[in-house]
């Protein structure tokens, strides 16, 4: 008997595109949708109460993401979970993948191709095993890493990716503009949480780096850093195969280099590709130093092995527009072909 899938997501004023989420979700013929709302003022309730098929509950928002998706997680009667926003539209050419991964006895999560209409595409673990042990963690920027990959080792299973794209056409920038307090005061209840939490600060330096506060950014990074170098010293090896860490000390060194202190990001770069994963992110900004170093032999080699990931990238991604830019630059200085105002 092939394996079920409940589908669980949280909303909150979510009417202009929860119908079209859900439309997407029926090829799937999943055992169940849960929708957890979290304190809609629009019509999102009554869409949902509508469309048919559809366990919606209320809950009560406290500051937590990671509360609200573990509420839908807790009624949740299928054998797998695909976790997804209203904001995301699964692709149909991934269901029969899907389909056939969530019957695969060795897996405990797959990790899906996230498209976005801004960000280059990602790696996102969205389906996963449905279990009392996998929950999701993290106030804000919440996720099931941390359960399910000590479940998988527990049990023999491991991460796999899965030919399957979910669309995300996230929001404009006067709906940042109004979330941003609150994710602001997020990321401070998240750091009184857990003041050594890489991830936090390594999410809190992109938000004030978005938000074009550099002074923050700078501190949040360096924090992120800091508690990196503190966990490789601690299990070199246990921390070697954890992407975030790797992306954390890149884009420290990208902003180290974005604002002219160059001395610091080449020791950033040297250090972290001894010691951490090589991600994408990360060989790619090797590859940005190699350049600025004019050893170009070296950073084509690294832009090569960033393209080499392909579809299986994980951490932060690299757009392909600016891949192939970096590739023809690091050409260009091995003809020595250099013309006036390339940089």
């Amino acid at each position: 008997m092939a394996n079920s899938i409940s589908v669980c997501m949280i909303v909150r004023n979510e009417e202009k595109r929860l119908k079209r989420c859900l439309d997407s979700l029926q090829p799937l013929e999943p055992k169940e949708i849960i929708v957890i709302d979290t304190g809609s003022i629009d019509e999102t309730v009554k869409i949902a109460r509508n469309y048919g098929g559809i366990t919606l509950l209320r809950f009560s928002w406290e500051d937590d993401f990671s509360r609200a998706r573990n509420a839908a997680l807790n009624t949740a009667l299928g054998d797998w979970i695909l976790s997804i926003d209203a904001d995301e539209t699964l692709d149909p050419e991934g269901i029969p993948a899907i389909k056939k991964a969530i019957n695969d006895k060795k897996a405990v999560l797959f990790l899906m191709q996230m498209i976005d209409t801004v960000e280059a595409p990602s790696r996102v673990p969205r389906l996963f095993r449905n279990d009392p042990a996998i929950k999701f963690r993290g106030r804000i920027h919440e996720t099931v890493i941390v359960t399910a990959e000590k479940y998988g080792k527990e049990h023999g299973m491991k991460f796999k990716f899965l030919d399957a794209k979910l669309h995300h056409d996230g929001y404009g920038l006067a709906e940042r503009e109004r979330k941003s307090p609150m994710y602001e005061n997020l990321y401070m209840a998240a750091l009184k949480d857990d003041p050594k939490s890489i991830s936090v600060w390594f999410h809190y330096g992109l938000f004030c780096l978005s938000r074009r506060k550099g002074i923050q950014a700078d501190l949040a990074l360096s924090e992120a850093v800091r508690f990196v170098k503190e966990k490789q010293a601690l299990d070199p090896e246990a921390i070697r195969g954890i992407p975030l860490y790797a992306d954390a000390v890149a884009y420290h060194a990208l902003f180290l280099m974005e604002t002219n202190r160059f001395k610091e990001a080449i020791s950033q770069v040297v250090w972290s590709q001894k010691k951490l994963m090589g991600t994408p992110f990360l060989l790619f900004i090797a590859g940005r130093v190699a350049l600025l170093l004019k050893q170009y032999d070296q950073a084509l080699k690294a832009f090569m092995a960033v393209k080499d990931w392909g579809t299986k990238n994980v951490g932060v991604a690299v757009r392909q527009d600016q891949l192939e830019n970096a590739i023809a630059l690091a050409e260009k200085g091995r003809k020595k072909i250099w013309t006036p105002g390339d940089p």
